[in-house]
């Protein structure tokens, strides 16, 4: 069965484990940021007074013996936890898969594919927020134009984009709606290059009031660039199995 595992830089400590032997062993192919780097085990030893001291006892490594843990040497804690490095003076080990593919060690898991989800510019931040008090105030009916939300405008069906499950309606609502409400400063420019963002977050925030955040989630998931990605690869994900099988 073809594997890709998604990973960023949250994914710490069990996860790294895992993704790290995944791809060891060519069984996956590992998409996403660079993974934490946590890979410490840690100890705790009971002091007087109410007091503890946390000693490391043993460390992670993956199965060709790479290191998982991140470099801390420098005892700056806030550059550690906000991956502040300085990539030039990042201290990596080289390994070898199973089928001799090229891998590092020294700082989490690098992934076989580099890819980061999409990040809001402040337009886009400042559309969400608009977008989240439009939801709010659509669905208890407290618009001035007196709009409402028919049952059928908003699909959840998985096959279907943010923008075709949005009735046209529903979009220029509001588009007036952010025109006229106290605080906002979208221009028609802003409205018109940002529509389709506008359907998949509207599509997002109305399936979250109306069927929870589990239907919610998945139907963003559809519009995940990592996840796309993903998607995309699993041919080259299935050689890789392929391959691993005929090594094993």
């Amino acid at each position: 069965m073809p594997l890709v595992l998604l990973v960023n830089e949250n994914s710490a400590s069990a996860s790294e484990i895992l993704a790290g032997a995944l791809q060891d062993h060519d069984r996956a192919l590992i998409i996403g940021q660079r993974t934490f780097g946590k890979g410490l085990v840690q100890s705790l030893f009971d002091g007087p007074q109410g007091t503890g001291l946390t000693l490391t006892t043993a460390r992670y490594y993956t199965p060709s013996g790479r290191s998982i843990q991140r470099d801390y040497s420098d005892g700056r804690l806030y550059d550690y936890y906000n991956h502040r490095v300085d990539e030039a003076t990042m201290k990596r080990t080289e390994a070898r898969t199973s089928a001799n593919r090229e891998v590092f060690g020294g700082d989490g898991i690098e992934p076989d594919i580099q890819i980061a989800s999409h990040q809001m510019g402040k337009t886009e931040r400042d559309l969400d927020d608009a977008m989240f008090f439009f939801t709010r105030d659509l669905l208890n009916g407290r618009l001035n134009s007196g709009f409402s939300l028919k049952m059928n405008i908003v699909k959840t069906g998985m096959s279907e984009t943010a923008d075709a499950s949005l009735n046209e309606q529903l979009l220029n609502e509001f588009q007036n709606y952010a025109k006229r409400e106290p605080g906002t400063a979208f221009t028609d420019a802003d409205l018109t290059s940002e529509r389709l963002f506008i359907g998949q977050r509207l599509s997002y925030y109305i399936t979250l009031a109306r069927k929870g955040d589990i239907l919610a989630n998945r139907l963003a998931t559809t519009n995940d660039v990592p996840v796309l990605k993903a998607m995309s690869e699993l041919p080259r994900a299935r050689e890789l199995a392929i391959a691993s099988l005929n090594k094993h």
